[in-house]
């Protein structure tokens, strides 16, 4: 962002101003930070620069973070994923098993992961595939797969 030092923050994309206020955030050194619905409002290429930054944060500064979303996208890269529906807390677990009862999560009104549908329509057409991270992975998958 060094780059729009001198811009007027009212000309920031939304994504722009998501990194700012993660910046602001972490310049006060907290040890958890809490995201909600942090990719809500943005374009995909805001919403994926956020989502970097967020594993980003997870994995090199040693940072707890907690995410409330229901992109079930960004559930991909936690440790731990609760599921709450009406207030209560519905499911517990890595994403793995979060995501194993994809009927429940559509009950719910909860959609499963863009990979995890594609898995889903191949798995269909017969191609059986052990579940990605996401679609870099799985594309490394379908190309090993003859």
């Amino acid at each position: 962002m060094f780059d729009f030092l001198d811009h007027e923050p009212l000309m920031l994309s939304g994504g722009q101003k998501q990194r700012v206020a993660i910046a602001s955030a972490l310049a006060l050194s907290p040890d958890i930070l809490i995201f909600d619905e942090a990719t809500s409002m943005l374009d995909p290429k805001g919403k994926s620069e956020v989502k970097q930054i967020m594993v980003e944060l997870k994995n090199t500064r040693e940072k707890t973070i907690f995410s409330i979303t229901h992109d079930m996208d960004e559930i991909l890269n936690a440790d731990k994923v609760m599921v709450m529906n009406h207030g209560e807390l519905v499911r517990f677990g890595t994403p793995d098993e979060v995501l194993k009862d994809k009927e429940f999560l559509r009950s719910i009104h909860l959609d499963i992961p863009f990979v995890s549908q594609v898995e889903e329509a191949l798995e269909s057409l017969g191609i059986k595939l052990t579940p990605s991270k996401d679609v870099d992975e799985l594309a490394v998958k379908l190309c090993k797969k003859n």
